[in-house]
């Protein structure tokens, strides 16, 4: 979203797809975010402009564009940025590497989770021993 928000704000009027042309002249930040359903509208019908919108991608991030265009990714690749380019540049067996994305943001946010519990856990056992401490002398 981000990066199709900043191409609509940097395009002369009559290039921007017609849903969009009435968030152009928005904030970037608040056309992302008043314009996002319908920027992912045009995105998903308009390969034209998807192509716009990987066009500066594909630039600055050449090594991860071609990774993914080859289905090659690598494994310390975000899997966030790997998904944008994925849906953008709509290789083939483009929907397995955004499900696979999908897959690996959850077993991180899942393991993320469990650190957070396994540290409160610690920390509430520190506590009690030294309750438990405090209370026998």
């Amino acid at each position: 979203m981000e990066a199709a928000a900043e191409l609509i704000g940097s395009l002369p009027s009559d290039e921007v797809p017609a849903p969009l042309r009435r968030f152009a002249r928005f904030e970037r930040r608040k056309r992302a975010k008043l314009a996002g359903q319908h920027i992912a509208a045009v995105l998903e019908k308009d390969p034209g402009f998807r192509e716009r919108v990987a066009g500066p991608l594909r630039e600055a991030e050449a090594d991860l564009v071609e990774a993914v265009e080859g289905g090659r990714v690598p494994p310390a690749a975000d899997p966030v940025r790997v998904a944008v380019l994925a849906y953008l540049l709509r290789p083939a067996g483009w929907t397995g590497l955004v499900e696979s994305a999908r897959t690996e943001l959850e077993r991180s946010a899942t393991a993320s989770e469990e650190e957070a519990a396994e540290r409160r856990v610690a920390a509430l056992k520190e506590e009690l021993a030294a309750a438990r401490g405090a209370r026998s002398a």
